[in-house]
């Protein structure tokens, strides 16, 4: 099977929508597996750490859950 290269900044965007809206949705948006996707979060975790550190004080909210249960 054939590897494909994506940009960095490709992932930050998948990575960043998994954050916000959950790995599942991310998933079938993008249509890349679960896997890769942890993958992706591990190599970039450095570059979206100030994005992580928002949702854990609660500063970033999902959106998803927002539309789906308001």
């Amino acid at each position: 099977m054939k590897r494909r290269c994506y940009l960095n900044e490709y992932k930050i965007k998948v990575v960043k929508t998994a954050i916000r809206i959950g790995i599942s949705e991310t998933r079938r948006i993008f249509s890349h597996s679960t896997s890769t996707i942890y993958q992706w979060m591990k190599e970039l975790h450095e570059e979206i750490k100030d994005e992580l550190d928002k949702i854990k004080k609660g500063k970033l909210r999902r959106r998803y859950w927002r539309k789906k249960h308001t």
